[in-house]
């Protein structure tokens, strides 16, 4: 089935693919008939480097797709390391410099915030322009939840706790709400005062549901 991808990230693809055995890949790939000797599997993006063509990011996110182990996968409720799943989410930049996007979702007994670089949406900024900021890692994730939920009310007590801020980012994000799929990394679970569940994530890829 033909997916319409918005975000893939080409980091994730690069650091995944770089502990997977090329034997694992080569079967894989026979299975996809995809040769992974033209994909540059583990091979990383510089700033000034050309982006890897659509056509190559798609065949090598099939690849490191199916190379994560299926035990480690499962809903967002399964509490697994990567998430598959699919929700309506609302997805917009958080910073003023428009480097670090997020797909929010806030319910009565749930808040899910998705975070990762400007630089991987599909159609997005050159690499020569990218971000030094990897929004992947939790804390750089954090400190940009505390930094969009201080100038968001600027005129009350900002909060210091970045699970109070990633409720305020899913109810505050400016953008609109769209049904989409994602496989994304779990980066903290927990729960807030209002005894919400709260999930951060940074996402391999981003469809549009088909």
């Amino acid at each position: 089935m033909v997916k319409f991808y918005v975000y893939i990230s080409d980091d994730k693809l690069s650091m995944l693919g770089a502990q997977v055995r090329d034997g694992k890949l080569r079967r894989i790939g026979r299975k996809l008939d995809v040769n992974i000797d033209v994909l540059g599997i583990g091979a990383s993006v510089k700033a000034g480097d050309p982006r890897p063509s659509d056509a190559l990011r798609f065949d090598r996110l099939r690849l490191i797709e199916r190379s994560i182990d299926v035990q480690e996968i499962g809903p967002i409720s399964s509490g697994r390391p990567w998430i598959r799943e699919s929700l309506r989410l609302r997805w917009g930049f958080v910073d003023s410099a428009q480097q670090a996007v997020c797909f929010t979702e806030c319910t009565t007994s749930r808040v899910f915030v998705m975070g990762g670089s400007a630089k991987h949406l599909v159609g997005g900024m050159k690499v020569d322009q990218q971000s030094h900021h990897a929004y992947s890692i939790l804390p750089v994730l954090i400190s940009t939840l505390l930094e969009h939920a201080h100038t968001s009310i600027p005129f009350s007590s900002p909060p210091d706790e970045p699970i109070e801020a990633a409720g305020i980012l899913a109810a505050t994000i400016a953008g609109h709400a769209q049904n989409f799929e994602f496989l994304a990394k779990r980066l903290l679970s927990t729960t807030d005062r209002q005894g919400r569940q709260v999930i951060l994530a940074s996402p391999l890829f981003v469809a549009m549901e088909s």
